[in-house]
């Protein structure tokens, strides 16, 4: 699973190219940068309106930074 930061709408997410239906694959699956999972502060969701949103690039990525690990335990979004 991977993580990253980036920009949606006025702020910044969080999101995740997890795959659910191969959570053992060491590649990002095959599909849409749209189809990417959200971060909504307590789990993964596929509606970006359900999003926690930052205010700029540093501070979505101070979170990651201070959360890694609460984020990377839920790896069935």
């Amino acid at each position: 699973m991977g993580v990253l930061t980036r920009s949606l709408d006025e702020g910044f997410v969080i999101t995740s190219d997890f795959d659910a239906a191969n959570p053992k694959a060491k590649t990002a699956p095959k599909r849409s940068p749209t189809a990417y999972k959200v971060w909504t502060g307590r789990s993964w969701s596929d509606a970006a309106t359900e999003a926690m949103k930052f205010p700029t690039l540093d501070a979505a990525d101070d979170y990651v930074r201070h959360h890694y690990i609460d984020i990377m335990k839920r790896t069935d979004p």
